[in-house]
């Protein structure tokens, strides 16, 4: 019997020590396959950037699931703090929440690319970081709304060695546009080879094989225009996702909006011809993102050949996000609902650890600083973002020490919070942009902002009417080149319907226009006792999102409107934001009271304040 129990205890010595064996194996097999940089060689970065992507839509993309998520870390918790192009853009290149940048919207009154010219935004990015720590750095693609502005199509800003931006055409329409090539402009057509999205990756790959050659590390941001209307898809991808369709949530469509902010109570209840719209354009989208797919092995495969994709960290995340039907909204972005602010994050590279996602809170603000960690570059003080190379390390203690919260918001046209006043700032006139300006070039949609200051002006059809194409405009007298060039070159967002005849003729609306306070109200001449009867929106168009700020914590969204209005969804129990619960008895006096005096208090702080506050500090 002794004997027995002997060979019993050996046995079961021998299966822990066989099962501790497998699971260093393991661990050690994970870190093989995720290689580290070896000490002293300065690791790539190659930022991969598109324009208004859904979270979802990256489903569709195979080649970045195999190559990127496969091999990579996705973020499960990345959010952009303001829903909107230029903000976002300007946040990504230097660390700080808008409320620090400056640039608020797209328009020249409270953001685009003049606004954040005229703040010194540029001075100092994350490009001008990693050139002064002997960086080869790269812009391939979209850069600020309305860039060059006034400026001219030669300017480039500090800190890139490797220019490649349009400056005239239409470049959202991935045909007929002109680049700013280091200064040079070229032209590109109507031909398939001149496909937007094709053009870029061809540089980009270009670029790296050039700093391979050299020697040296390279950063690049590469920004798509896809899928932003009017997401026009290669040719060769025409016929794709034919019979698409919108994710059928319970947010689209919603059928009960009572409790909802007034700018969503108004919309009435999708047609169907814009339900078909929505999912028309949903089918072009994804049509569009094949060929950043595309894009993605072709990088992946340079830098194969070269031997850096070891040394390489990709990284590939979306500005904003988009809404098509959702809460009863048409199609377009700026809102705090998951489906503006919620985005693909996914991180490959050395250390990186394989198929894992993470679940900490990231924001676009944290990008700057991670790819300056990465290159070991110095993080200014005003950076409100932090590093995320903590997570994609695996270092331990990250669910306490990490963010509890992240800032969201939004600002009305020509807001200014330097000043304490975010009610629109009135516009003025450009003299050295503008003169003489009467009437729209061809279709008044298309051209609803005048020259570089993006003055609204309404269509004049008497003398000095033009029509036809845009450049018909530029005669002595009217809009001098620079003004139409930059009405030309900037896609407005919310006017996809109009520049589009697919989705014009569908019938589908926008509804991300920028928000205007309200004159004050006419005296009622109601009865005192008569309930007033709400105005509800007979186009089906938002009438105006108004200036939020509010906190995405990890399971929950709580907003506060200029209105006084808000929204607090438990996604948890609640993912689709369908039950408000602001205000009611399922949240405590203590919470809401908690919630509100730190959105006070964060969207005013900046820099490691920021980052306390974030931290529940």
């Amino acid at each position: 019997m002794r004997i027995g129990n002997a060979i019993r205890i050996i046995s079961a010595t021998r299966l822990c020590v066989v099962a501790c064996l497998l699971a260093i194996l393991v661990v050690a097999l994970q870190f093989l396959y995720a290689p580290v940089v070896a000490q002293g060689v300065s690791p790539n970065i190659v930022f991969i950037l598109t324009d208004d992507q859904r979270l979802e839509d990256i489903a569709h993309m195979p080649r970045l699931n195999k190559l990127l998520i496969e091999h990579g870390m996705s973020f499960s918790n990345y959010f952009s703090s303001v829903s909107l192009c230029c903000p976002s853009r300007a946040s990504i290149l230097r660390g700080q929440y808008a409320h620090n940048t400056g640039v608020l919207t797209n328009s020249s009154d409270s953001g685009g690319f003049s606004k954040a010219h005229a703040l010194g935004v540029e001075n100092s990015t994350v490009a001008t970081w990693l050139h002064d720590h002997n960086y080869k750095t790269a812009l391939i693609g979209k850069y600020l709304n309305h860039y060059p502005g006034s400026l001219g199509p030669e300017y480039i800003p500090p800190g890139w060695d490797y220019w490649a931006s349009s400056v005239l055409g239409n470049p959202y329409s991935e045909y007929n546009y002109t680049l700013n090539e280091n200064g040079k402009q070229v032209q590109y057509g109507g031909e398939a080879g001149d496909y937007g999205t094709d053009v870029y990756a061809k540089k980009a790959v270009g670029f790296i094989k050039d700093c391979t050659t050299q020697n040296k590390p390279f950063f690049i941001y590469l920004a798509f225009y896809a899928p932003h209307g009017p997401a026009t898809p290669a040719p060769r991808h025409e016929s794709l996702f034919a019979d698409a369709k919108v994710p059928r949530s319970k947010a689209f469509n919603e059928a009960d909006v009572s409790k909802k902010p007034q700018f969503i109570q108004r919309l009435p209840l999708l047609t169907e011809k814009e339900i078909e719209a929505a999912d028309t354009y949903y089918g072009k989208r994804l049509r569009s993102l094949q060929a950043v797919d595309e894009a993605i092995e072709s990088i992946c495969n340079t830098l194969d050949e070269t031997k850096q994709l070891e040394n390489t960290y990709i990284v590939f995340a979306s500005d904003n996000g988009f809404h098509l039907g959702e809460h009863r909204m048409r199609r377009g972005k700026m809102t705090a609902y998951e489906t503006d602010i919620h985005l693909p994050l996914i991180v490959r590279g050395p250390g990186v650890r394989h198929g894992v996602r993470a679940e900490e809170l990231a924001g676009n603000i944290d990008l700057a600083p991670t790819f300056a960690e990465i290159a070991g570059a110095k993080v200014p003080d005003f950076v409100d973002g932090r590093s995320l190379l903590p997570i994609l390390r695996g270092d331990a203690g990250l669910d306490k020490n990490w963010r509890k919260v992240f800032l969201v918001e939004h600002w009305a046209k020509g807001a200014d919070p330097s000043s304490g006043n975010t009610a629109p700032v009135p516009h003025k006139l450009s003299s050295n942009c503008c003169h003489n300006l009467t009437a729209c070039a061809g279709n008044c949609a298309h051209l609803v902002k005048c020259c570089c200051e993006n003055l609204s002006f309404g269509c004049d059809t008497g003398n000095g009417g033009y029509s036809g194409s845009p450049a018909a405009a530029v005669q002595p007298g009217g809009m001098d080149s620079s003004c139409i060039a930059d009405k030309v070159m900037e896609e407005p967002d919310d006017q996809i319907a109009q520049t589009d005849p697919e989705m014009r003729d569908k019938g589908t609306r926008p509804s991300n226009e920028e928000y205007t306070p309200p004159a004050p109200p006419a005296a009622r001449t109601t009865h005192p006792g008569r309930r007033r009867r709400r105005k509800r929106s007979r186009s089906g168009e938002l009438s105006g999102i108004p200036e939020f700020h509010g906190l995405r914590a990890k399971g929950s969204t709580y907003v506060e409107y200029s209105t006084g209005e808000r929204e607090y969804y438990v996604l948890k129990d609640d993912p689709d934001e369908i039950t408000n619960i602001a205000g009611t008895p399922n949240v405590d006096k203590k919470s809401s009271e908690s919630a509100k005096d730190r959105v006070e208090k964060l969207k005013m702080s900046a820099g490691a304040a920021a980052r306390a506050l974030e931290d529940g500090h």
